[in-house]
């Protein structure tokens, strides 16, 4: 403290000093979703003895303006100051969002060819999006694991038989989006069917293609399109590669 106090003779400097170490102890992760309401902070200023204690807390509170009182905390360091700041009751769902749809093509890849194991790259997210939950049904019919009667959609259970999934689209969609379990046994699914019936597998997938471009899906056309084809095709390929040491593998 007493080379700093030396070092930056001026407070105008002695607070640009602080502000920085503020801006970095608050974080740099963008959060959403708390317009209106304030935010908890918690904030601990880590000093040598209490003497620093009086000067540098008015530092703190001239350059913080975020809602929440600084408090002193003697740690007996003569060499350190430590900043503290802690935030509650936020929300990074926005970042995440954000973050997913910006790795949504190159994250599956880099999983595959870079992961502790390929097959983490197809297990779903608690929060499907459109896009992931075409997906999803894509790999179903392709594995055989998802049947179609008319408008009538239904999935092989090994534990307890063939479930409904819903008898139109929207109804699908929200059994998908409900159930994690789900979405999970026909991803896993898809992976074992592609290393045991490798070409019988690919051959469903353009099927489906061939389907959809004659016009022929029905009601399937409102749950998966020829992108969401493509999106898994691609998804085959980079795991192709990789599948031969799985139990059964025929690739």
């Amino acid at each position: 403290m007493k080379v700093f106090a030396e070092e930056s003779p001026d407070l105008c400097r002695q607070r640009e000093v602080v502000e920085q170490l503020v801006h970095e102890a608050s974080g740099r992760l963008v959060i959403t979703g708390e317009a209106g309401r304030e935010i908890p902070w918690i904030k601990i200023a880590g000093l040598p003895s209490d003497a620093d204690a009086d000067w540098f807390l008015r530092l703190l509170r001239g350059s913080d303006r975020d809602v929440g009182e600084w408090l002193p905390c003697e740690h007996g360091d003569p060499f350190t100051v430590t900043i503290v700041m802690y935030r509650a009751q936020v929300s990074v769902e926005g970042y995440l969002r954000h973050l997913r749809r910006r790795l949504l093509q190159t994250a599956p890849a880099l999983t595959i060819d870079s992961g502790a194991d390929p097959v983490i790259s197809s297990l779903p997210s608690p929060d499907p999006s459109p896009e992931e939950l075409a997906g999803t049904i894509v790999r179903g019919l392709a594995a055989g694991a998802v049947t179609q009667s008319g408008e009538l959609f239904s999935c092989a259970d090994p534990k307890t038989g063939e479930v409904s999934l819903g008898e139109n689209p929207a109804e699908v969609r929200r059994t998908l989006a409900r159930s994690y379990v789900t979405c999970l046994r026909l991803r896993l699914g898809f992976v074992r069917a592609l290393a045991r019936r490798h070409d019988e597998t690919l051959a469903r997938l353009r099927a489906l293609r061939a389907r959809l471009a004659a016009g022929d899906g029905g009601a399937l056309e409102e749950l998966i399109n020829e992108e969401a084809i493509r999106s898994v095709e691609q998804n085959a390929r980079e795991l192709s590669p990789h599948l031969k040491r799985l139990p059964g593998a025929r690739v």
